[in-house]
């Protein structure tokens, strides 16, 4: 109880912000355990369970485009599920190539790929979605591998249908969606 207190004498006010983090996570797992030895379990679970990262779409664009119908796919995934977004386009390294003619070619896919994905990102604003974009140059697969390490809470892969597959109903393409999930600490 003087826990409450301390934090009413301190902060001026008789609430505490559950949405607010404090500076450092052991000062939140404190306040939460405070609220929780009170009897308020559900103020800390919801202390706790912003702690979590917030699940992620890949979404793999087709060398420096992202068709329309990717686009739609991906915003109302996130938006149904709320999940952040965050767009990929990837090139192969162009080993042909001068030194200079590389760099070039590198510069010129950069570019189109930030003009490109100005109209994703503003849907993906507009509806309230965290967006993302990123250029990668190198193997998808690796980069993809790379990716999941670093944002481990990317859950799916979502990209633009081969033609080739796609061709069996004429005017109409499903969207490929990869899972990405694994059985981290569990034992089933």
């Amino acid at each position: 109880m003087a826990f409450f207190g301390f934090l009413r004498k301190k902060r001026g006010v008789n609430q505490v912000d559950l949405g607010k983090k404090g500076h450092s996570s052991l000062q939140d797992a404190a306040v939460a355990m405070a609220f929780a030895e009170h009897g308020e379990q559900s103020p800390a679970c919801c202390m706790t369970d912003r702690e979590k990262r917030r699940q992620k779409i890949l979404v793999i664009g087709s060398g420096d485009q992202f068709s329309q119908r990717l686009v739609d796919y991906a915003i109302q995934m996130a938006k149904r599920m709320d999940y952040e977004v965050i767009s990929l386009n990837v090139m192969a390294s162009p080993h042909s190539m001068t030194k200079d003619g590389r760099d070039q070619a590198i510069a010129r896919f950069r570019e189109a790929c930030s003009s490109c994905v100005v109209s994703m990102k503003e849907r993906a604003q507009s509806a309230g979605i965290a967006f993302r974009h990123l250029a990668e140059i190198g193997h998808q697969d690796e980069i993809v591998e790379k990716l999941h390490a670093e944002y481990p809470e990317l859950c799916y892969v979502l990209t633009d249908p081969d033609p080739e597959a796609a061709g069996g109903t004429k005017g109409h393409a499903d969207i490929p969606v990869f899972t990405l999930s694994t059985l981290q600490g569990s034992l089933a």
